[in-house]
């Protein structure tokens, strides 16, 4: 960190520089987006039942769109994973409390926090 001559203030003030450059890239680290797939395991599975057919977004594999859970209820983002998995989160930022975009590209696959 010093030389062998440094003071025991420069030696301080370095300590203090590299303890603040650890605390601020763990919390810009913690920004990050958290994947579709993780969200889900968090949160509470439930049965939804989507009429396909009326929503061509997600007649592919990759495709998403966003609907509301019920008449009045709260905005969910839907997801084809499969041809047999559509997923459906929140985009609701559990951290910021911002809506969140889905990044569809399928190397993604994340929301991302505006």
């Amino acid at each position: 960190m010093c030389d062998r001559n440094c003071s025991r203030r420069q030696f301080l003030a370095r300590a203090a520089a590299i303890a603040a450059g650890g605390a601020v890239g763990g919390l810009i680290a913690g920004c990050g987006a958290p994947s579709a797939e993780r969200l889900l395991e968090e949160g509470s599975a439930r049965t939804l039942e989507l009429p396909l057919a009326q929503m061509p977004e997600l007649q592919e594999v990759g495709g998403s769109a966003v609907a509301k859970a019920a008449p009045g209820g709260s905005r969910i983002v839907l997801v084809r994973r499969s041809l047999t998995e559509v997923i459906a989160v929140s985009p609701i930022c559990p951290h910021q409390g911002c809506t969140v975009n889905y990044t569809g590209e399928m190397d993604a696959n994340c929301f991302v926090c505006p």
